[in-house]
């Protein structure tokens, strides 16, 4: 019997029979319906527990344009200039025609394909963003890299290192001279200054190249005398060696350096302390002979 309908219906179709729906029997039955009003669409649809299944339909528009219902499941390829998705959120997969081989995807804004908005696929495996990216799990890779005028890489090798490097991008080539460095133990490394505006807080500061002043300590060392400084004071009116409020204020300080000298200068202070504290034990020494040396005059006296 169901070979005897699809037959008809395969006749009807040869013989350009006129209906207004044409219906495969039995079990596995479909229904071709095009309706009597201003639609000029073909539906076509199966039948589901002796109902017809419209949310199953597949649409033909005499635009040329074909709607499916649900899923499409293909076992080859999908050929065509582009590819949309219609209805609010509508997307547009375009593939131009020129020396271009990149997909563009964009979506609709106002009736017209937003270009600002478009991701990008080219064919050496790169992808475009033209926005921010918005990433609720991980991103991996071996690199990151922001491209553009001011281009940068994050860069974490495969060897034994467990390190993340940072480095701008100088004449067309990484410049690692520049790179920030982040290590595994929490330490971070910069290869150059680091400007910051507002404050630092930390537990402690630990400045590794910076020398000591010890050099104030060796026998050679000439210490300035204390009319030299004092007269350096009066006429500069800061200590020798030291910078100026000044200078400070349009240059910054040093805080390695600015250490060192005034370690030297602790230093020099402690040599003039020690020289301090020699004379005062002469002069004790001496005022003590003085004192006897006058006792033994005023016994002289009362004996005379």
């Amino acid at each position: 019997m169901k070979k005897t309908i699809l037959t008809l219906v395969l006749l009807g179709f040869s013989l350009g029979i006129e209906a207004q729906d044409l219906i495969s029997g039995g079990q596995n039955s479909w229904i071709f319906h095009t309706p009597d009003d201003n639609r000029t669409t073909l539906y076509i649809a199966p039948k589901t527990n002796g109902n017809w299944d419209w949310s199953k339909t597949t649409s033909f528009l005499n635009d040329g344009k074909v709607n499916f219902a649900n899923t499409i499941s293909v076992n080859g390829n999908i050929s065509g200039k582009d590819i949309i998705s219609e209805g609010q959120n509508s997307w547009i997969f375009h593939t131009p025609d020129d020396n271009r081989t990149t997909l563009y995807i964009a979506p609709k804004t106002n009736g017209n394909w937003d270009w600002s908005k478009t991701t990008s696929f080219l064919n050496d495996g790169k992808v475009n963003f033209a926005n921010t990216i918005s990433v609720n799990g991980n991103i991996s890779g071996k690199d990151i890299i922001s491209e553009g005028q001011n281009s940068w890489i994050f860069h974490t090798p495969d060897d034994n290192r467990t390190t993340l490097y940072i480095a701008p991008k100088t004449n067309g080539n990484w410049d690692w001279s520049k790179t920030t460095s982040f290590f595994n133990d929490g330490k971070v490394n910069f290869v150059n200054n680091i400007s910051i505006r507002g404050k630092i807080e930390t537990k402690e500061i630990i400045v590794t190249t910076s020398p000591t002043a010890d050099f104030v300590f060796e026998s050679d060392y000439q210490l300035p005398s204390l009319d030299d400084i004092e007269k350096h004071i009066k006429e500069k009116k800061h200590l020798p060696q030291i910078a100026s409020a000044k200078e400070m204020k349009e240059n910054g300080v040093n805080v390695g350096d600015f250490q060192v000298q005034l370690l030297q200068k602790i230093e020099e202070l402690t040599l003039y302390t020690i020289q301090q504290e020699k004379e005062i034990r002469e002069l004790k020494s001496l005022n003590t002979k003085l004192q006897e040396l006058n006792l033994r005059l005023e016994k002289l006296e009362s004996q005379r």
